[in-house]
């Protein structure tokens, strides 16, 4: 593979669709319930009483922009860095877990593994450290089960030489 398509492919955004799907619907659930608790209660209890003081319903809608202006336009700037935030951090879980399981896959169809660098910021560290200590010994398992059935190979085309008369 060239660097060139490395590299485009380290700019995805979707790495595992269904694990980062899963953590931004969580993260927009956060933000809704976050978005009620901070806007929605205080404009039901500035309402409540309100009314239960008497005043008109046009006094309670400008005391409560006066009250809720700053939050609000707060809200509106920090969506676009809780959005790259959440990108950002589902790409260090979804990025690792995307070259583990590829690496698995290498091993069940016997294709060759490299050792699992990761970024900087990446979570799973120490699993990857884990994993390529798992697959140097699975290669120094094969390694010896391929010494032993070739010394077993010769072994019996020694006997049968033997036995041949030879």
């Amino acid at each position: 593979m060239t660097k060139e398509t490395k590299k485009e492919r380290r700019k995805k955004y979707l790495i595992d669709s269904r694990l980062q799907g899963m953590l931004w619907r969580r993260i927009v659930a956060i933000w809704i319930v976050g978005g009620m608790l901070v806007f929605a209660f205080p404009v039901a209890v500035t309402f409540l009483f309100g009314m239960v003081g008497n005043i008109p319903p046009d006094e309670l809608l400008r005391t409560t922009i006066k009250t809720l202006w700053f939050p609000a336009f707060s809200a509106i700037l920090f969506v676009p860095w809780g959005i790259w935030y959440s990108i950002r951090i589902s790409h260090r879980i979804a990025g690792p877990m995307f070259r583990f399981k590829r690496e698995v896959k290498n091993i069940l169809n016997g294709q060759p593994t490299l050792p699992l660098k990761l970024r900087k910021d990446d979570f799973f560290k120490e699993f990857a450290s884990d994993l390529d200590q798992l697959i140097e010994s699975h290669r120094e398992l094969e390694e010896k089960l391929a010494r032993a059935l070739q010394q077993n190979q010769m072994s019996q085309t020694f006997r049968s030489m033997v036995s041949s008369g030879m």
